[in-house]
Parts: C-alpha cells; structure tokens; sequence
C-alpha cells in the first residue's frame, strides 16, 4: 500500500475558499456603495420635491428604483455565495473550525 499526499487537491480547495472570500467582499463593497447611492437618491426626491422641475425629480425617483434593485440583487447574490460556499467547504473536508479534516489528508492507493 502507498500512501499519497493529497496537498495539490487540498490547495486548490483554498483557493477556491480565497476566490469566494475575494467575490464576497467585494459584492459586500458594491453594495455599501449602492445604498449610499440609494440615500442619496432619497436625499435628492426629497429636495426636488419642492422644485417645479418635474425631470429632476422623475430622474431622482428612476435613480432610486434603480439602486433598489440593484442592492436587492446584490443582496441575492451575496446570499447565494454564501449558501455555494458552505457546500464547497463541506465538500472540501474542512471542519468546523474551517481547517481540512486530517483523515482528508492522505489518499490510500494499492499499487
């Protein structure tokens, strides 16, 4: 029996586990700044609102409608990654402690 290390498979679930800690930060950075878009967006109705431009004020209230949906996909996609990254860290062995699994280690082969 020859026992095989299985470091190359174990690294490559890392840094699958880094691109979707890369991903998550940055749609959670999106999405920061698409509510500040969206406040502000708000901010402008509520000025417009007492201005007889009718377009600046439809155009605020597009920008909002926008933003909205735009965080509410952002939000979905977050949570999916979420949800993906469970599966693919179960998948990879880690442990709760979000460590491999040491039976995951080695890879028995009969030759």
């Amino acid at each position: 029996m020859l026992i095989l290390d299985n470091q190359s498979s174990i690294s490559s679930d890392y840094s699958n586990i880094s691109a979707f800690d890369e991903r998550m930060t940055s749609l959670e950075k999106q999405l920061s700044i698409e509510l500040k878009v969206k406040q502000g967006a708000e901010n402008m109705i509520q000025s417009y609102s007492s201005v007889r431009d009718k377009k600046l004020l439809a155009d605020a209230q597009q920008m909002l409608q926008d933003s909205k949906a735009k965080i509410d996909y952002l939000r979905m996609r977050i949570s999916k990654g979420r949800h993906n990254r469970v599966g693919v860290e179960n998948a990879a062995g880690c442990s709760s402690s979000g460590g491999p699994r040491r039976g995951k280690l080695l890879k028995y082969v009969h030759v």
